[in-house]
């Protein structure tokens, strides 16, 4: 019986965690295919395993020296010539970002796959967000960070979540008056693109009142704008 529980215990406490694990069939695809093309590279009669671990020291080197580039083609070369573990994919994806090279994503994933340490994990996971923000992907890069925060700290991101949540958050980003007109009018711009179509109207949702006040209001959210006008028009996001 207290084997039972333990075990019943064990397994609620590792649901959370399996809650937070982190994926994209979109990443996952670009990793595979970024992993096969550099291991495709060279063929396996003139792989050169020895020669891993000099490139690795190299890239190394020139990370610290902000040779990006340099780095890039030493680590490339490692992987192609067999090195495929977590950490090299990790290196290989910092060099990228800080490159700006469109395969940091996929280099980042392929190390969060590979790895096992908490910490690398976190840490592609942060490339990830990172080129996903510098992208203005904002809640891709929300996903990500928060996902490598499960894993490891850093200051910076957990600023940058914060950040990133307000941002996100379903809101009016614009209101235009055309208060001198025939018909005074209110257009209301959200953050997100809202449905538009046939037989759908957001007039339940508005409500001027004598004190020309007007309200609009979305399922549980609800904005206010004072303003002179007897009308409202809601706005898609550009």
């Amino acid at each position: 019986m207290l084997r039972a529980l333990l075990v019943l215990c064990l397994v609620s406490v590792a649901a959370p965690a399996v809650a937070q694990e982190y994926q994209s069939k979109e990443l996952a695809d670009a990793a595979r295919d970024w992993r096969r093309e550099l291991i495709d590279s060279v063929p396996a009669n003139k792989k050169q395993p020895a020669l891993i671990a000099g490139w690795r020291r190299m890239a190394d080197t020139d990370y610290q020296a902000k040779r990006y580039a340099a780095a890039i083609e030493e680590l490339t070369r490692a992987i192609a010539n067999g090195a495929d573990d977590g950490l090299v994919w990790l290196r290989l994806a910092q060099n990228e970002l800080a490159a700006e090279d469109d395969h940091a994503m996929a280099s980042a994933y392929n190390a969060y796959v590979k790895s096992t340490d908490p910490v690398e994990r976190g840490v592609a996971l942060f490339v990830i967000g990172r080129d996903y923000d510098r992208h203005d992907k904002q809640k891709e890069a929300l996903a990500a960070f928060e996902a490598g925060l499960v894993l490891t700290r850093s200051a910076a991101v957990a600023e940058r979540v914060d950040q990133l949540r307000w941002l996100v958050a379903f809101r009016v980003t614009k209101v235009d008056l055309t208060a001198e007109a025939d018909s005074p009018r209110a257009c209301l711009r959200f953050n997100e693109a809202i449905a538009t179509g046939a037989g759908i109207s957001y007039g339940d949702f508005v409500r001027a009142t004598p004190e020309r006040s007007i309200s609009s209001t979305a399922g549980s959210r609800k904005y206010a704008s004072k303003i002179e006008s007897s009308s409202v028009i809601t706005t898609p996001a550009a």
